[in-house]
């Protein structure tokens, strides 16, 4: 009986479904323009905008759910997400960055073939 429980406990743990992960930050970070954005104090018209949660990522014309992340010896971390382009949520994509911490209060991030999109920092 006891076996049958555990059995069905592990069923029903597969069945439910994932939550993304999350990034050892708190709050809103991003670049000047991101920041001014998430804040309220600017627009969302910079072709360059940097935005980044716990949970996802965004640019001016992508946002990415974060959905797995994984840690180099080096500290710098490999995070794939699901993205959409701004105004659709029907075309959906993987994206990966590359973020390494620069300073106490900095992130760099890279995309997936190694380009550097920017830095940021807490909002």
């Amino acid at each position: 009986m006891l076996l049958r429980i555990l059995t069905l406990a592990s069923l029903l743990a597969l069945a439910a479904p994932a939550a993304g992960a999350q990034l050892a930050i708190e709050g809103d970070w991003g670049d000047a323009s991101g920041c001014g954005w998430m804040t309220g104090d600017g627009d969302y018209d910079i072709d360059n905008m940097i935005m980044l949660r716990p949970d996802w990522i965004s640019g001016y014309i992508f946002s990415c759910e974060i959905a797995d992340i994984a840690t180099a010896g080096s500290g710098a971390q490999l995070v794939s997400g699901i993205c959409h382009q701004e105004g659709t949520l029907d075309n959906l994509d993987v994206r990966q960055f590359v973020l390494r911490q620069s300073t106490s209060d900095k992130i760099e991030i890279f995309f997936g073939d190694g380009t550097k999109w920017g830095e940021v920092a807490p909002c």
